[in-house]
């Protein structure tokens, strides 16, 4: 019974230590891939920043025929705001 006592202990010790170490081990390739997923972006930003300087390119979006998802825009041409604004604008008269 104290044998069984003490394997169980030891079990319980183990699968504590292998979830810290999964867990440190998850925290190290986040990490790691933010920097990798930055250092991408901040390439693609200087990339399209050279090639939008001769060609007067303003977006850059994967290459996907289903769904093109904008990864890099010209901020200057940025109108959001104001498409947002202009979307909401049927529902601000409804409201008064």
């Amino acid at each position: 019974l104290i044998r069984i006592k003490i394997i169980f202990v030891l079990v319980i010790k183990l699968g504590l230590f292998l979830v810290l170490k999964f867990v440190l081990v998850c925290t190290f390739l986040a990490i790691k891939t933010s920097g990798v997923n930055k250092s991408m972006l901040d390439s693609l930003k200087a990339s399209s920043a050279r090639i939008s300087a001769t060609r007067k390119a303003s977006y850059v979006f994967t290459y996907s025929e289903e769904m093109p998802i904008l990864i890099c825009a010209d901020p200057t041409k940025d109108i959001t705001d104001e498409v947002l604004k202009d979307m909401n604008a049927p529902f601000e008269t409804e409201k008064k």
